[in-house]
């Protein structure tokens, strides 16, 4: 039981963190290469986590 704890525990700890650059980074390659529904989900993600901004939403 220990040992699932710290394995859940070290999960959540190291999880990665996307910043408003990756995003912007992600939808506008999403935007380019038109893949429409990717670039939905990923703005919608973005939007979850509190990225928000003008040319995200203008892309999404």
């Amino acid at each position: 039981m220990r040992y699932i704890l710290s394995i859940i525990l070290t999960l959540i700890l190291f999880h990665p963190v996307r910043s408003q650059t990756d995003y912007e980074a992600e939808t506008l390659r999403l935007y380019y290469e038109q893949k429409w529904d990717s670039l939905l989900m990923v703005g919608e993600k973005a939007l979850a986590e509190g990225h928000d901004y003008f040319y995200m939403n203008l892309r999404t």
